[in-house]
């Protein structure tokens, strides 16, 4: 009986194949995130993606699948095969003085600063991206340079970076924020801020003064 037993003992592969089954039966979850990836709305100040599955409900949805001596967990959807979302963001910089964009939505950052910007659409490149979204949200074409600061951190699958851009063509237009301003390095420190935005104060305050 012992040989019997061994001759049917699952293959070394059927952990990878597990995996792949795992992955099609959480398949009706995956949609959920959808709406985050089509809205493209970040929220800043509790850094998670909105719309996106918080922690616990993920885990409360967890598939646990178990082979003959195998067991698999799955807490939502494994890290592996979540795509990094990429925000970009732009410092507009002209006479010694930096663009800002006060938040018109959602509520909970309504009347906050930021560095105007948005989501990167799947394959396109940091620098199209932010000539899009500032083209789109300021009327205003760019040349994106250098970066600004260090990437921030929004949550597990969103990273939010700041890059030095220069205007090359249009009119500066309050097209999809509730108001603009030019502020000078003296005045970052007492500007409120989105919250993830604020880290880029040190690094901001160093570019005006150059």
């Amino acid at each position: 009986m012992g040989d019997q037993r061994e001759s049917h003992r699952p293959p070394t592969d059927v952990d990878v194949r597990v995996v792949v089954l795992a992955l099609g039966a959480l398949g009706h979850l995956t949609h959920r995130l959808d709406p985050v990836e089509e809205a493209g709305e970040v929220d800043r100040a509790a850094q998670r993606a909105v719309g996106a599955l918080p922690a616990v409900e993920a885990g409360q949805c967890g598939v646990h699948l178990i082979v003959g001596q195998h067991s698999h967990g799955f807490d939502g959807i494994p890290s592996q095969h979540m795509r990094t979302r990429i925000v970009v963001a732009g410092a507009l910089i002209e006479d010694a003085a930096l663009l800002v964009a006060q938040r018109e939505r959602p509520a909970e950052l309504a009347g906050l600063w930021e560095l105007p910007g948005g989501k990167a659409g799947a394959g396109e490149s940091d620098e199209d991206a932010l000539a899009r979204e500032l083209l789109e949200e300021l009327g205003v074409e760019v040349a994106v340079g250098a970066r600004v600061g260090d990437d921030i951190t929004l949550d597990e699958t969103t990273i939010l970076r700041a890059y030095l851009v220069t205007r090359t063509g249009g009119a500066v237009q309050a097209i999809d924020h509730r108001a603009l301003r030019w502020v000078a390095a003296d005045e970052l420190d007492g500007l409120a801020w989105v919250p993830a935005d604020r880290a880029w104060v040190p690094a901001l305050r160093r570019s005006l003064q150059l």
